[in-house]
């Protein structure tokens, strides 16, 4: 076993440690540490990085492949070019933070049923550029990431999943900027769900086979986004949910998009959500439901027990703007007109 306590100031540069022979390595910051380079690899045993002060690891690269890595963090941390490995069956990562938690370019890469999961609800976490890949399954285990998130912004994020399972809880306010994520494989499964926010994402796209879902709970804004599939994806409201130039689509004449309004939901929507479906069909669809037969011959189904709403797109107020600009243009010219005859009088 190895342990390194820093009450000071700790500078790691190029730095590495196998954990095997089910031993612990224990990396414990409690003021300011800097690490350069660093590799872990967990063959069996365990690696613990807690922090309490001020962390900053560039270029880290983080293997597990039996027991378990785990990233503790309670003061501010900082992670750029770090690489997630968890690698089968007894692969798996642990993140947890109840401090200020940065990701930066970082990737996971979960495989043969590893897992990676990541806890930040108590704390914040400023996610830019983050890519993951979760792959397969060994043993009867499935690959998995499991995210417990708020207060919280993750921008440019691309999620793959293929014959894995996708987690990812909302429960605070989140703010998201391009974020895609695509499946391949009937048996991929992918739950996006949100019982705290606001939440807003912008720029997000679902898309691809198996399992997809998104449920909201309280308030979410989706903005210039579309959800196709080619297998089955099902959107649940029991709460607000706006949306700006959003769109679904079917990919195949298996797939089944299922929208579901509760009787507390609240569907607002700018344009029409389903190609060559008006928009005032949709706000009469009721609790009986309505089927829709797309092209690919695939079917989207809207229930509505709350309330489906449109809303004014966001072109229309530019055109009232640019409205009110003639008007005033025109009135300024007659005043002008209108003052010169006096004067010439």
């Amino acid at each position: 076993n190895l342990s390194i306590e820093n009450k000071g100031t700790l500078t790691l540069e190029t730095t590495h440690f196998t954990v095997i022979g089910n031993s612990t390595l224990n990396l414990s910051n409690m003021v300011d540490a800097s690490m350069t380079d660093l590799s872990i690899d967990v063959l069996a045993g365990y690696a613990y990085i807690q922090n309490i002060g001020s962390l900053t690891i560039t270029n880290g690269y983080f293997k597990d492949q039996n027991d378990g890595t785990f990233v503790y963090n309670y003061g501010e941390a900082t992670l750029s070019d770090c690489n997630f490995v968890a690698n089968g069956a007894k692969g798996k990562i642990e993140i947890f933070s109840s401090g200020d938690l940065e990701l930066n370019n970082g990737n996971f890469d979960i495989n043969y049923g590893g897992k990676v999961n990541m806890n930040t609800l108590t704390g914040t976490i400023a996610v830019d550029e983050l890519d993951v890949d979760v792959s397969g399954s060994s043993h009867g285990e499935r690959s998995s990431l499991n995210v417990l998130t708020a207060n919280s912004t993750w921008n440019k994020c691309n999620f793959v999943n293929n014959g894995g399972t996708i987690n990812y809880l909302i429960t605070g306010e989140l703010n998201s900027n391009e974020f895609s994520v695509s499946q391949s494989g009937t048996d991929s499964i992918t739950i996006f769900s949100c019982s705290g926010g606001p939440t807003a994402f912008k720029n997000f796209q679902f898309s691809g086979s198996g399992s997809m879902s998104l449920t909201n709970w309280d308030s979410m804004n989706l903005v210039d986004t579309s959800f196709e599939s080619s297998n089955s994806l099902t959107v649940m409201n029991n709460a607000k949910l706006t949306t700006e130039n959003w769109r679904l689509k079917t990919t195949s004449s298996d797939a089944r998009i299922t929208v579901y309004v509760g009787e507390d939901g609240n569907l607002s929507f700018d344009e029409s959500f389903i190609e060559n479906v008006s928009r005032e069909t949709l706000i009469s669809v009721g609790s009986e439901g309505q089927e829709f037969v797309e092209s690919s011959g695939g079917i989207i189904t809207v229930t509505n027990n709350g309330a489906l709403t449109q809303q004014s797109s966001r072109g229309s107020g530019l055109e009232f703007f640019l409205y009110v600009l003639i008007i005033v243009a025109a009135v300024a010219v007659a005043l002008y007109v209108i003052l010169k005859n006096r004067k010439k009088s």
